[in-house]
């Protein structure tokens, strides 16, 4: 879904789908318009639910014929083959639509590799990767400020509040 989110917001028009049926492209403002009538409350989750199979045989239907243009054909493959999995958020309520919630989450890790050059080895990758856990964790799920953390840590160790409980005795 949010391939072809993204692939729209680029100005996918079916002058840009060369030999892909246009309808292709007017499939995901349908589903995000069904999960904003669900979450207003006018339509129910069930027929969310069918709305979401009707929407996936609708992109079934579209990607069969066979694309005359190369990068239609990997976008219909693309789309049939994660049929299943498009429409999710339509099925499960709490399901986002698209990633960015998460891309925007991994951005200062992204970020940092950028500014210092990337992880040089699979240790350093694996560190970063740990350490960008316990900072989103902090941050996200703890409502602590990481750099303020690691700030009155190291000028006061004392007096940091500890990041994990640790039971007593």
């Amino acid at each position: 879904m949010a391939r072809l989110t993204r692939a729209r917001g680029r100005g996918l028009r079916s002058s840009n789908l060369v030999g892909c049926d246009p309808k292709v492209s007017l499939i995901p403002p349908n589903g995000l318009e069904v999960r904003d009538r669900r979450a207003a409350g006018l339509i129910a989750p069930t027929t969310a639910h069918r709305k979401a199979r009707e929407l996936t045989a609708r992109i079934v239907r579209l990607t069969e014929p066979i694309k005359t243009h190369r990068a239609n054909e990997r976008l219909a493959a693309h789309l049939y083959r994660n049929q299943d999995h498009l429409f999710t958020f339509l099925r499960h309520q709490g399901i986002d639509a698209t990633n960015r919630r998460v891309e925007q989450m991994i951005r200062p890790a992204v970020v940092n590799r950028k500014m210092w050059g990337g992880n040089r080895t699979q240790a350093g990758a694996d560190a970063q990767s740990i350490l960008m856990s316990v900072w989103q964790t902090m941050a996200r799920l703890r409502q602590i400020d990481p750099l303020r953390w690691l700030s009155d840590l190291l000028r006061s160790p004392i007096s940091a509040p500890l990041l994990l409980l640790v039971p007593s005795g």
